[in-house]
């Protein structure tokens, strides 16, 4: 088992997370096998895991107890065209698949309250993160300012060699270098980190895995080598 934790969620014992390399895709044979190992040691129900059947976009689903194990052994029943997901409710996993895009994982210690959010290019264009902290506040009360966040293994301004599309659409304020050959370096996580900012959170309650994914072959990359592996970064609410 490879996977790593935020050190600043980990203060929290009404809540449990981690970020894992090993596959978990319900596409790929080996998925629900991990997602049963990672169950087992973590101390959480598999069957009332939830799962989004990502799109790239910038809709945010509150996630209910009746929704509990939708996504969690297969794909079919995912819910269905959302890229967060967010809940108060106990026991029931936060499951955001990547290989690459930015994960978020999102903590309100005061109202109880998580999120697992899923930032490609296109979902940081359209301010994912926001628009999950926004539905936090409207759905729990949450306050930007007490809400923690951890930013998971995500290809890092080393690798993510872009065009002037994608620039245009994040924001050149976060072009790291650009390359001989005219493409722009990008640093995604930072542009997350940013826009969290920007909706009232606290830098100091901000912390980065620092992983690149595409230079580090433990941890699975769709630029390196187009791989159908996905990790998972979680986060639940304890009983």
């Amino acid at each position: 088992m490879t996977y790593i934790q935020f050190t600043n969620l980990l203060k929290y014992k009404q809540i449990q997370h981690f970020v894992a390399a090993d596959n978990m895709s319900l596409m790929s044979p080996d998925g629900v096998g991990n997602r049963q190992l990672y169950a087992d040691a973590f101390h959480f129900a598999l069957q009332n895991a939830v799962s989004a059947n990502q799109s790239h976009g910038c809709n945010v689903h509150r996630v209910l107890l009746s929704d509990a194990g939708c996504g969690a052994v297969d794909a079919q029943s995912r819910i269905d065209n959302c890229d967060a997901l967010i809940t108060n409710e106990l026991d029931v996993p936060l499951f955001i698949m990547t290989a690459d895009c930015v994960p978020l994982l999102l903590y309100d210690a005061e109202n109880q309250a998580v999120a697992a959010v899923h930032a490609g290019w296109k979902g940081t264009a359209l301010r994912i993160a926001c628009r999950a902290v926004e539905r936090m506040t409207a759905e729990f009360g949450s306050k930007p300012e007490n809400i923690l966040a951890g930013i998971g293994p995500a290809i890092g301004e080393c690798c993510y060699e872009v065009g002037d599309e994608v620039v245009e659409a994040v924001g050149r304020e976060f072009v790291a270098s650009v390359t001989s050959s005219g493409k722009s370096k990008l640093n995604l996580p930072l542009a997350n980190s940013a826009q969290l900012v920007s909706c009232g959170l606290k830098n100091e309650n901000i912390e980065f895995s620092g992983i690149c994914t595409c230079c580090n072959a433990a941890w699975p990359s769709w630029r390196r080598e187009q791989t159908q592996r996905r990790l998972a970064s979680v986060i639940w609410l304890k009983s």
